[in-house]
């Protein structure tokens, strides 16, 4: 009863904006009226991966469901542990050893396989967060690192039209042609 209420309750905000803001503006108050402060981030980032001290150029893609990061010799442990190799774009590489925390069958362009998945952690700035990823070869792709949903779920947004990142501001650099960057000269 006390959900039916409360449903209820947010349902009313629909009807008391459609003649204020129209449907987008209803549909705007009823979706994001919850969701609190959110770091927006462009379509590239730098990150860090703690464990191993590896930085990784990172493609932020909102319709991968999980995060995807480039390893090699993946091997499964007898005791619930996988061994693997992080690489970076820059060819540095860390032995790591983490325990198993799930298998699932991935849907790719060039078919299915079945990847094992490790809780690494993500630093992006100052903001370190715990999330799900995958072990893929992902050396013939652009980036090292596909960062999906579960890392952006509750802290970020992507702005695909935001300033460059320092990455892209980097590369612009090095093939002398520097990007409209605000702050940075």
């Amino acid at each position: 009863m006390e959900t039916t209420r409360r449903i209820t309750k947010r349902l009313s905000w629909i009807w008391l904006a459609l003649p204020v803001f129209g449907i987008v503006g209803a549909w705007c108050v009823f979706s994001f009226a919850d969701l609190g402060p959110k770091q927006v981030v462009g379509p590239t980032v730098v990150v860090v991966v703690p464990e191993a001290g590896l930085e990784f150029a990172a493609r932020v893609d909102t319709g991968a469901a999980s995060t995807s990061i480039n390893a090699r010799s993946i091997h499964m442990r007898d005791d619930g542990m996988v061994d693997y190799v992080l690489l970076n774009s820059v060819g540095e590489r860390v032995a790591m050893r983490s325990p198993l925390a799930k298998t699932a069958v991935v849907h790719t362009g060039a078919g299915s396989e079945k990847r094992l998945y490790v809780m690494l952690t993500v630093r992006y700035l100052q903001h370190e967060k715990q999330v799900l990823a995958n072990l893929n070869d992902r050396s013939a792709l652009s980036f090292p690192l596909l960062l999906g949903r579960n890392w952006l779920k509750g802290d970020y947004m992507v702005d695909v039209e935001g300033p460059p990142t320092p990455l892209e501001y980097a590369a612009a650099l090095a093939m002398d042609s520097t990007p409209e960057c605000p702050g940075m000269h």
